[in-house]
């Protein structure tokens, strides 16, 4: 991928500046071409069929789409002329030499080389050497495994009959794309001759329909050879396979940074993280509920009738409510949950007591609230339950990964800056080149709450035993759930202190913060010890409605 960016640095020409003269210049079919064929010399150096199959090899895929064919190639060789050109007029009037270019390119070299060597060499390999991948490789090789496949065509027709026309037009010599386009009823392939495209083994396209025996037929067949008449759901198919592959394994090449992530992150180390972090992924009870709101109760009861006579209440809701915020979507108000917040109207124990006695499709209320009287309706209800782990396997992997990753490229430069013995000095230095005291005083001292919690999470990596590393790791924990609305990472810190640190001060404090963290108007306990940066946000915690929901909670 880094080639090819740095081959795009050297088109200094937009494609589109010079589309036009290229387009006037196209014309020709593709051919086989020599790779030592010259195509074009500018100051006596060549220009060669080989050199443009290189340029375009360093592409990335969606680029080279815009090369390929004759004409492609001609709008490459246009581009690639003009820059040489205009590099032997630079380098003649010696503007290599202008202060500002050196610098220029200079920056590129270091960019180039920079970017490059990260890539290759940290973010592409991530610690783990090619042979232990290849090791991995032949012993899971079962699991790199690609089915058959086919290319396949078909055509749709209505009656046997039709279909035994359709065979006997194949037989006399007719081309199976030409006829589907012209009797296929299949709108989806019709229009290119009957293509259904790429299918692999235990596959079943939706254009085929409920059909019997269809892998037996598809996967039996010889290439350019139709099948005999195959009924289905959707009417009389004939088949054709265009060309097939058969079973083969994945290349090394194509499954290497899967290979890397799984050793990286085994699936033992995600059913660990699972298991130790089960109360984050839950499916809590709910009702899905919608609201009518009308001025008077004397409106409200007649919603009411009308709702349980069985008129539709969403319509109810277009018709009459006042709320501006859930009348033109059905008065839907989404899920809510026990002691959760209501939208447009908070934590109101009544409304949710009823809610929770209603079952699904019951009409409940009137309820008298500031803005009116309130009717509901709940559409749907869930029970409280454990998710379990193939349920949230990929949401665990994405986030282990992503930390494991980022632990790796930060050690990747520690290791950098020991082997290159770096410092830094005065306003240069780091949480890196601090001791235990002043790193503490930064983090404390820190103007916005990320870096304060980067100084905190540093204390507790360089130093986990002196005093104050437990403070630390409730500091951390205290400002992601209440500055930053994080409360899954936030449990996390708790847990580590709790793992860590059993007997610290902070240990009951960090019991109380995982017992109320998202939960509205709760007062910090007056014998516990509590955070000391920015002591009154720790008295209330932001309505659900402006927080990220925890870990694990549905989205509906």
């Amino acid at each position: 991928m880094a080639r090819a960016k740095n081959w795009k640095r050297l088109l200094v020409f937009a494609l589109a500046a010079f589309a036009t003269i290229a387009a006037s210049k196209m014309g020709g079919d593709d051919e086989e071409r020599s790779p030592d064929a010259v195509v074009a010399v500018v100051g006596g150096e060549r220009i060669t069929e080989g050199d443009l199959d290189g340029m375009i090899e360093l592409m990335d895929p969606m680029e080279r789409r815009s090369y390929q064919g004759p004409e492609g190639r001609k709008m490459l060789l246009d581009i690639w002329i003009k820059n040489k050109l205009l590099v032997a007029e630079a380098e003649r009037v010696k503007l290599h030499k202008d202060p500002g270019v050196k610098r220029d390119i200079e920056d590129a070299r270091i960019r180039i080389l920079a970017s490059t060597y990260f890539q290759r060499y940290i973010a592409d390999t991530l610690g783990v050497p090619d042979e232990e991948v290849a090791r991995y490789y032949e012993a899971h090789k079962s699991d790199f495994m690609e089915p058959a496949r086919v290319r396949l065509r078909h055509i749709l027709v209505e009656s046997p009959a039709e279909a035994e026309e359709v065979l006997a037009r194949l037989a006399a010599g007719e081309d199976f794309g030409a006829v589907a386009a012209e009797v296929s009823k299949d709108e989806y392939t019709a229009h290119q001759g009957g293509l259904i495209g790429e299918v692999k083994e235990g596959q079943t396209p939706f254009q085929v329909g409920n059909c019997e025996n269809f892998r037996e037929i598809a996967f039996g067949l010889e290439p350019g050879k139709p099948s005999a008449v195959t009924p289905s759901d959707r009417g009389y198919h004939i088949f054709r396979v265009d060309e097939r592959s058969e079973e083969t394994y994945t290349p090394l090449e194509q499954v290497s940074y899967r290979i890397r992530d799984r050793i990286l992150l085994p699936e033992s180390d995600a059913r660990d993280y699972f298991n130790s972090h089960r109360d984050e992924y839950v499916i809590e009870e709910g009702v899905l509920a919608r609201q009518i709101v009308v001025k008077t109760a004397a409106e409200a009861r007649e919603m009411l009738r009308r709702a349980r006579a069985g008129e539709d209440f969403e319509s109810l809701v277009k018709l009459y409510s006042t709320d501006l915020a859930t009348k033109n979507n059905g008065g839907l108000l989404g899920w809510i949950r026990p002691g959760g917040y209501i939208q447009g109207i908070g934590q109101n124990e009544e409304v949710e007591k009823a809610l929770f006695a209603a079952a699904e499709n019951d009409v409940v209320g009137s309820f008298e609230l500031d803005d009116g009287f309130h009717l509901f309706k709940v559409d749907r209800r869930r029970d409280f339950r454990q998710m379990e782990f193939d349920e949230v396997r990929d949401r665990i992997f994405s986030k282990l990964l992503d930390e494991r990753r980022r632990e790796y490229f930060e050690q990747a430069f520690v290791d950098l800056e020991r082997k290159y013995k770096m410092e830094r000095f005065d306003w240069a230095r780091t949480y890196d080149d601090m001791g235990p005291d002043e790193l503490m005083a930064k983090a404390e001292g820190a103007a916005t709450p990320v870096v304060a919690i980067q100084g905190y999470e540093k204390f507790v990596e360089r130093f986990p035993e002196r005093d104050g590393a437990d403070k630390a790791l409730f500091m951390a924990g205290f400002l992601y759930s209440e500055e930053l609305n994080d409360y899954a990472t936030a449990k996390d810190k708790f847990r580590a202190l709790l793992a860590s640190y059993p007997d610290s001060d902070y240990a009951s404090s960090a019991r109380w913060m995982i017992e109320h963290m998202g939960e509205e108007d709760v007062t910090w306990p007056a014998d516990l010890p509590g955070p000391e940066r920015g002591e009154e946000s720790g008295s209330e915690t932001p309505p659900p409605e402006e927080a990220a929901p925890p870990a694990g909670e549905e989205q509906e």
